[in-house]
């Protein structure tokens, strides 16, 4: 089977570094970040994800593309959280660690 090679140039969609957008998020979306966080990504155990948070808490994340990531996924949450708190959309609620679930 021969492949072939075109090496012409191809089009791209490109957004600056400096654009900003509104967008709907929700907590949905929210749900799933943290759960990418905290299951989704190959810490070795708790001790790993400690030691990644110090990094970005220290601003020593740009040599680690985990802490890269995980720098971006925790932005993105606590953006979040803090538009949802100003919008009064936050409530708190009983967790139980046991069960993994929230007390209603």
């Amino acid at each position: 089977m021969s492949e072939s090679t075109n090496n012409s140039p191809i089009e791209l969609e490109i957004i600056d570094q400096g654009t900003e957008v509104l967008l709907k998020f929700t907590g949905v979306h929210y749900k799933r970040l943290q759960e990418l966080l905290f299951h989704g990504l190959p810490f070795r155990d708790l001790e790993h994800l400690g030691d990644v948070v110090k990094q970005i808490q220290a601003n020593d994340y740009t040599k680690d593309s985990l802490a890269y990531h995980v720098h971006t996924i925790l932005s993105i949450i606590n953006d979040f959280e803090a538009e949802a708190k100003k919008l009064g959309k936050v409530n708190k609620k009983k967790y139980d660690p046991i069960a993994k679930k929230v007390i209603d």
